[in-house]
């Protein structure tokens, strides 16, 4: 089978790293999306500017065109069009009824329904954990501590976004693969409204939905 050619259509772009699949389901009456900062702080986009990062998914090489630009936006096209069909899927979920006096595994309940659409959840939850701010960092890092922390050829000594993205490129694949197959998930059901995404940078959100814990 032939590879296929990269995506070249870099033009400037809002590229999500929540995707706007997704957040319809967090907004308020007005149609807000509300992000709790570590700070405490809480910030608010309307639906659909939620979450922006410029350009991020692109890789251009230099200012101008060249033949290694390409950007892979595209690959996330599966998982935004899955999501609908997840968190319907996610809110028919139902929890044992428990009190605080109840031992913790009384909480637990196996989902053997999910089993069935096991690759459709592991796109989704592998597309935010890609896309997040945390995972760019650490790959700023680690592409920062490879050059010893010092390359005097970078604009203001900062690791390139295309680099990051360049390193961002091929994972959606990989960790999807690697949920599909190996992965074990834990959905969280309470009373409150909001989304936590653990992956130690990504935002708190509140708005329209049962707590989602990935």
């Amino acid at each position: 089978m032939s590879k296929q050619p990269p995506h070249k259509n870099t033009k400037g772009a809002d590229h999500h790293y929540f995707p706007r699949a997704l957040q319809k389901y967090w907004r308020n009456d007005q149609g807000w999306v509300s992000r709790l900062s570590s700070d405490g702080s809480v910030k608010r986009s309307k639906t659909g500017s939620f979450g922006h990062i410029r350009n991020a998914h692109h890789i251009k090489i230099a200012d101008g065109p060249s033949p290694w630009d390409e950007t892979f936006e595209h690959t996330f096209g599966k998982a935004d069009s899955l999501w609908p069909a997840v968190v319907e899927l996610l809110g028919q979920l139902e929890s044992p009824e428990v009190t605080d006096t109840n031992d913790w595994y009384a909480r637990l309940a196996p989902q053997w329904d999910l089993e069935q659409h096991r690759l459709a959840i592991s796109e989704c939850v592998a597309s935010i954990v890609v896309r997040s701010p945390g995972l760019r960092q650490s790959i700023r890092v680690m592409v920062s501590d490879f050059w010893g922390g010092e390359a005097p050829h970078w604009p203001e000594g900062k690791v390139p976004n295309h680099l990051v993205a360049a390193n961002q490129k091929h994972l959606l694949q990989r960790y999807a693969k690697a949920m599909s197959e190996r992965g074990k998930f834990v959905i969280l059901l309470s009373n409150c409204r909001e989304l936590v995404f653990g992956d130690g940078g990504a935002p708190q959100l509140h708005g329209g939905r049962p707590c989602l814990s990935v």
